[in-house]
């Protein structure tokens, strides 16, 4: 990977994780894949199981949930240098959150991602 691919990781990963060591980002670095996806397209949608986490390397994701009538009602939106998952990761719960793409989208992922997260403090309140 080149060293737009580590500064945009640095970036991302540093955002949500206090003092992520070298090595974990060098482990990250050398796994990653992206994604091509294009607009109006779903990563996910209610009750998909998912065991890994996405980041959105460029573009703009809509979160959303279908209330009691069918409707689906927008939770929240996600952009570059976010990550796209939820508490469902932590049980391997259904998704309970469908995830759309408002703009043709590169979507970042590697293995290591949910394993680096889980293992050390974040910065999400």
């Amino acid at each position: 990977m080149g060293k737009s691919t580590r500064l945009a990781l640095e970036k991302l990963f540093t955002t949500y994780i206090h003092d992520l060591p070298a090595e974990e980002l060098t482990k990250i670095e050398g796994s990653v894949t992206y994604k091509y996806i294009g607009k109006h397209e779903n990563i996910h949608l209610l009750g998909d199981a998912i065991d890994h986490i996405y980041a959105i390397a460029s573009g703009l994701v809509r979160c959303f949930y279908l209330d009691h009538d069918g409707n689906d009602i927008t939770h929240m939106f996600l952009r570059e240098q976010q990550f796209c998952y939820g508490e469902e990761l932590i049980g391997n719960l259904p998704v309970y959150l469908c995830y759309e793409t408002l703009t043709d989208c590169i979507q970042l992922f590697s293995p290591e991602c949910r394993r680096t997260i889980f293992r050390f403090p974040t910065n999400v309140q």
